[in-house]
Parts: structure tokens; C-alpha cells; sequence
């Protein structure tokens, strides 16, 4: 067993140092697995300034945002493969069965373990899990990784397009509505569609976002989960729109898709928390499970994607 400190899982990744999601990571050096087993604790006053992963919940409470623990176990399973090598970066090309379970509260320590399932060329295939310092579960799910270089860039000959529907709506959002989290996390600007089961939000990546200086260096590209999480803020804005109140849960579809209407992302099976006027939890919404998450043409700053969702049902709790 190898133990991996933070000064050494910077050598590993060209992630940038602050907002690493590591502390460490213990290493399984058993020739027939690859696997890993990582910590991670994040306080309100994070010395790497990580408490941007932060949002206020019950009462105050500071928890993680859900979406980021697959980018914690993701970030693992890298440097569990190995060192990477000089010009050499990885892009998850999709998550499955996502399930959340827990919250991971700010100033205890998380704990997760991953494993490689399968190797196909570049194309590997991970699984892994959070857990509490109790050993209750918060979240787990698999990871589809693709090792390329790190000068990657769009083959936008690939890229699928998209029809929207005939945009209704030119709502600029009131970013009050999601003062809940920091406003780096905020990931919608606009609601340019709206009827009794679909959305649509927009938003524009800042080339002063703060994730431009290490995902990557000299290459920027929007973390995958940002476009996840926008369709919480979609959700949200939803429920605002129609006067949905309390605790309720919508299922859906979601497609991401850029300003050229090609699509970015394609995401199945969504179930997501949405409050409204609850007391002692400020409105907001929280991704429970995602059934596949699939990866498909970068971001890069100052570009604009537009979040669609579609076949919104919607439960009382």
C-alpha cells in the first residue's frame, strides 16, 4: 500500500492544486486490481478556497454539493491508475447509476474507495463510492474515463445537432434565487422556454470562471459537472415559475446543448429534490439519481449552453 499526499497527487494530474477534491490517496499495488481508497475533508474556510463546492442546507448547514462527489471519486480513480504522463490529460466521457444517498457535511471527513472495472484502449471504466465518517453511504455510481492530450479539442464534424423548440421566453434568472451556493456554482442565466413539462436555461461560461486556471492548464474546459448541475438550477427555476411549493421531486430527461445546437450532453433518468418556501431550508434543488450521464463536445470559455428538460413529472413529498 502507497500513500499519496497532496503534494503528490499534484504530480499526478495537472488539475491545479487549489480546489483539488483529494487530501490523499492510499494506493492498492495488488497486480491484478487497480484501486484506490481516498479522503477528503472540507471546512467553511477551506485553505485551497474548496468551500466553493459548498451550499447551505438545513438550517444553516454547510454540506457539499451532491454532483461534486462524483468529481471526488473521479479525480481517485485517475490518480489511482497511475502517474500521468508529460502533455497527457483525462476526460470522463460519462457517469452511471449516480444514486445519493447522504449528505457530506463541511469539517468532517469524507471517505471513498474506487476501482477499475475495465480497460479498452484509452476508454476506462471505474466504480466508486462515498461514505461518512459513520460509514453511512453518500453517494456512489461508475465513471467512463478517455486518456488523450492535453491539447484536446472539439471535432465539431461529430457533433450531433439538436432542434429546440421555438424559445417562448427571454427571463433574465435573479441569481438571489440560488444565493444558497457560491456564485461560481450558479449555472443558469436565463429561461428561454418554459411550458407544463419542458425547460430551458441558458448560460454562459466566464472565461473568469475560477475552474478555467486548472481544468485544464492552458486548455479550459467546463467540468462535466457543472452541466449537471445546471439542471438543478433548472429544476429550481421550474418550480418558481409554476408555484410549486414544499418539498417535491421532479423526474426527467435533460440534453445540454451549445450555441451551434450541438449537443454536449445527453442525460437519462433524473430524479431531483426541489424546496420551496420550506422553512429552515432555503430554496433550492439536489440531484438524487441519474441513470446515465453521457459526455459528448466541450465547453470552452465564454460559450453558451442551453439546458433542456423534458418529460418533467413531478411528486409531493
Amino acid at each position: 500500500m502507497t500513500r499519496l499526499d497532496q503534494d503528490k497527487i499534484q504530480h499526478h494530474i495537472i488539475h491545479r492544486y487549489e480546489n483539488l477534491l483529494l487530501d490523499d490517496v492510499t494506493l492498492n499495488e495488488n497486480d491484478d486490481t487497480v484501486q484506490g481508497e481516498l479522503s477528503l475533508l472540507i471546512d467553511a474556510n477551506d485553505p485551497l478556497n474548496r468551500d466553493i463546492f459548498l451550499k447551505e442546507k438545513f438550517n444553516g448547514q454547510q454540506v457539499l454539493l451532491p454532483c461534486v462527489g462524483m468529481e471526488i471519486l473521479a479525480l481517485g480513480a485517475i490518480v489511482s491508475t497511475g502517474k500521468l504522463k508529460p502533455g497527457e490529460m483525462v476526460i470522463y466521457t460519462g457517469i452511471g447509476q449516480y444514486k445519493r444517498n447522504h449528505d457530506f457535511v463541511a469539517g468532517e471527513r469524507i471517505t471513498g474507495n474506487v476501482l477499475q472495472k475495465s480497460v479498452k484502449g484509452p476508454f476506462l471504466r471505474y466504480l466508486g463510492s462515498l461514505s461518512t465518517p459513520s460509514g453511512e453511504l453518500v453517494c456512489e455510481g461508475d465513471m467512463k474515463a478517455f486518456f488523450t492530450q492535453a491539447d484536446t479539442t472539439n471535432d465539431d464534424s461529430a457533433a450531433k445537432k439538436i432542434d429546440l423548440p421555438e424559445l417562448n421566453h427571454n427571463l433574465p434568472l435573479d441569481p438571489q434565487w440560488f444565493s444558497y451556493k457560491a456564485d461560481a456554482m450558479k449555472v443558469a442565466d436565463a429561461m428561454l422556454f418554459l411550458d407544463n413539462t419542458s425547460i430551458i436555461t441558458s448560460y454562459t461560461y466566464p472565461d473568469t470562471h475560477p475552474f478555467t486556471k486548472g481544468h485544464f492548464p492552458g486548455n479550459p474546459i467546463m467540468m462535466g459537472i457543472m452541466q449537471w448541475i445546471s439542471i438543478e438550477d433548472a429544476c429550481l427555476t421550474y418550480c418558481l415559475q409554476h408555484d410549486i411549493q414544499g418539498h417535491t421531486t421532479l423526474s426527467c430527461q435533460a440534453k445540454i446543448i451549445n450555441q451551434d445546437e450541438h449537443l454536449v450532453s445527453d442525460i437519462l433518468g433524473i430524479t431531483v429534490d426541489v424546496w420551496v418556501n420550506v422553512d429552515g431550508i432555503p430554496n433550492q434543488a439536489e440531484i438524487q439519481t441519474t441513470k446515465r450521464l453521457s459526455f459528448r463536445t466541450m465547453v470552452r470559455p465564454n460559450e453558451e449552453i442551453y439546458t433542456y428538460l423534458s418529460d418533467i413529472s413531478v411528486t409531493s413529498q
